[in-house]
């Protein structure tokens, strides 16, 4: 699945557009007075503001296949990582064949990057944030993921690698 377009509610869209275009680079695009459009390599994601929205978000992006610790360098230069006792890097279960770092993002999201070992997109040079190649995952905290979970499955979107209720990722 290709994600090539997320739209999100947030409380603060000037936090949001700062961030990812200060701290991530990225290009932000004033659609209206109170939403914004970021392209992350193949993504578009817009932002529409609401104050009283009550979302967290996490957003995975997915970085060359040949450029994890080049990655992980840029982004420790911009940002804190976050880390368990075990370390700051987390490798995928087998079916996903992917290495990750965590991060805070604006409005309270958690962001990803990501590698897939699986996906042939490596890149010459050193890692910019041309190397942002796309939005791969889309998380939106909710507080009854059985309920989600057959929601997803009756409009046809199915648990990747896991059953469902034993940490299903979309």
């Amino acid at each position: 699945m290709r994600i090539t377009h997320v739209t999100a509610e947030v409380r603060a869209v000037a936090e949001v557009a700062e961030f990812y275009h200060s701290v991530l680079g990225l290009s932000t695009d004033w659609t209206s007075a109170n939403a914004v459009a970021v392209r992350v390599g193949a993504t578009t994601m817009q932002f529409v503001e609401n104050a009283r929205s009550v979302t967290d978000h996490h957003f995975a992006i997915t970085v060359p296949s040949n450029k994890f610790a080049e990655a992980k360098r840029w982004l420790a230069e911009r940002c804190t990582l976050l880390s368990t006792i075990e370390g700051d890097e987390f490798e995928s279960s087998r079916p996903w064949n992917a290495r990750s770092v965590y991060f805070d993002g604006p409005d309270r999201s958690v962001l990803e990057l990501i590698v897939r070992r699986d996906l042939p997109n490596e890149t010459p040079g050193e890692f910019t944030s041309a190397d942002l190649l796309a939005v791969s995952e889309v998380g939106v905290a909710t507080p009854d993921v059985t309920r989600e979970v057959a929601l997803l499955a009756a409009a046809g979107i199915l648990p990747y690698g896991v059953e469902p209720g034993t940490g299903s990722t979309f």
